[in-house]
């Protein structure tokens, strides 16, 4: 992360390291003998001034425009910064920062919300844009809800179970986030009144559903039958203990009924 001629220095470094998980560029400038940025592919985001007369709103429109595609990116414009408002202490710059490193430094899925497909706190924003659906590498690590960083989002939909009472356990489904043509869920596995050696949870896609990604489980499907079963560090759970995994889907989301059961 940088500014200015720091914020340069990143954006050569993720071109340089693609192996770094997250860059920040703070009215960033061009990188040294470099005007695209077409072989970044680490997870960058640009925050720039509207009122910024040295790395100005155009500028900065174009080098954010060479980014590729299947980059994950988002740009934060901020309604009437100049290029010093990044060295003056402000609460607008860190409430952009801090979901965008918790998201791709720690792989906290939760903040996806808070930036995809577009951002619940306006406050000081003049612009905003993503190329969602900003998900580290890996898969999430948090499991509780986080607080809003200056605003509160709810979860695109409730959570849903539906397994048999007295079942060894219970599969729960909640959509984090949904953009244009696709959606993120997450479902819960909760053991019974006793422990389980082991996991499958079994649901049927809607139409025009599919699961392109998948962590903390190990994913089968058979045209829409869809099969997750546990990997090694989670299928045993102690009694009322419960443990997570995650998938991006294509489609439009609804709300699953999940069968869950234990060998």
């Amino acid at each position: 992360m940088g500014h200015s001629a720091g914020g340069a220095g990143a954006l050569l470094a993720a071109m340089r390291r693609p192996s770094l998980r997250a860059v920040v560029g703070l009215a960033p400038g061009s990188p040294t003998g470099l005007s695209s940025l077409s072989t970044d592919v680490v997870p960058t985001l640009f925050v720039g001034g509207q009122q910024d007369p040295t790395v100005t709103p155009a500028y900065l429109d174009n080098l954010y425009s060479t980014l590729p595609a299947s980059t994950q990116s988002a740009y934060v414009q901020l309604g009437g910064a100049d290029h010093l408002f990044f060295t003056r202490a402000n609460d607008v710059e860190i409430r952009r920062l801090v979901p965008w490193l918790k998201l791709f430094l720690d792989g906290d899925t939760r903040y996806t919300q808070f930036m995809c497909p577009t951002t619940p706190d306006t406050t000081g924003v003049s612009r905003y844009s993503a190329k969602c659906p900003l998900v580290p590498p890996g898969g999430p690590t948090g499991s509780a809800s986080p607080s809003s960083p200056g605003a509160s989002n709810s979860p695109s939909s409730p959570p849903a179970s539906s397994s048999a009472p007295g079942a060894a356990c219970v599969a729960t489904y909640r959509t984090v986030g949904q953009w244009s043509g696709g959606f993120q869920g997450e479902v819960t596995v909760t053991a019974g009144g006793r422990p389980v050696n082991g996991w499958t949870v079994r649901w049927t896609l809607g139409s025009g559903q599919a699961v392109s990604q998948l962590w903390n489980g190990a994913l089968s499907t058979s045209g829409a039958a869809v099969s997750v079963r546990n990997v090694s560090y989670n299928g045993a759970l102690a009694a009322s203990a419960s443990t997570t995994f995650g998938f991006l889907g294509s489609g439009t989301p609804s709300t699953p009924a999940l069968s869950c059961t234990s060998p």
